[in-house]
């Protein structure tokens, strides 16, 4: 990851010591932020509290991404709208409901190919990818390549090898997986309240037993909710310097 760093932030430049030593990684931080060695020293002690002096594309790799997945008329939206607000950061909107609304509009929605959903998760992954740079030490997505592949499911009938292997090629700091207790409101192309509590077991399912990430079910108020992921965020010590500096990062992408 820190060779990719340097090669992104100066792309005229060759890597050749990607040696993994102390010296290698304050040389990295020190040619990747906005600071000399003393205070990329500070970084590497506490990234989230010197989060300015990053480079934008080393922000996109090291910002905690917390996931927020649920069925159909569950908050997510509104949610993430509000951590991103609260937390002054980037979110990424669901792709997967824009394409819904253009196959309505184009009179195809009743006619779903494997293909639709691939192409679904890879512009999920691409406008993640897109919106975390610059993003603060916490970056919000609206639904992931995962949720894509649980909707082949539903709207198929059966898994997809190509859909499941993208929604497996990533990984997320923290899922927060929305409670159907809010009443159901439908829209033009929801699927209807009855397709809500199946699609719930089926997360809560594919979240225990599919995924290691940490996860938490969230419910109540549009602020309980949030405190629910602050506290989370908290216990789990996502903002510390092992948090963002994970090894598992490096398999983001």
């Amino acid at each position: 990851m820190r060779r990719r760093w340097l090669e992104r932030v100066h792309p005229w430049i060759r890597v050749f010591d990607t040696g993994r030593n102390d010296r290698w990684a304050t040389s990295t931080l020190v040619a990747t932020t906005r600071a000399g060695d003393h205070q990329s020293r500070l970084v590497a002690a506490d990234p989230a509290r010197h989060w300015p002096l990053l480079h934008p594309l080393v922000q996109g790799d090291l910002t905690v991404r917390v996931c927020v997945v649920g069925a159909e008329s569950t908050g997510k939206s509104t949610l993430v709208r509000a951590l991103a607000k609260a937390h002054n950061t980037h979110e990424v909107g669901e792709f997967g409901r824009e394409y819904t609304v253009a196959k309505k509009s184009a009179g195809t929605n009743d006619r779903w190919t494997t293909d639709d959903f691939v192409q679904i998760a890879l512009e999920q992954q691409r406008l993640e990818d897109v919106a975390a740079v610059g993003a603060g030490p916490l970056f919000f997505c609206d639904t992931d390549a995962m949720t894509t592949a649980l909707w082949h499911e539903r709207y198929q009938g059966h898994a997809s090898s190509a859909v499941d292997a993208l929604g497996r090629s990533r990984r997320y700091d923290l899922f927060v997986l929305c409670n159907i207790d809010i009443p159901w409101e439908q829209d033009e192309i929801r699927l209807g309240a009855d397709s809500r509590s199946a699609m719930h077991a089926r997360f809560l399912e594919v979240l225990d037993h599919d995924r290691d990430e940490p996860w938490i079910l969230v419910s109540g108020t549009v602020e309980q909710r949030m405190a629910m992921v602050a506290g989370a965020i908290a216990d789990q010590h996502l903002l510390r310097a092992d948090g963002i500096f994970a090894t598992h990062r490096q398999h983001l992408r």
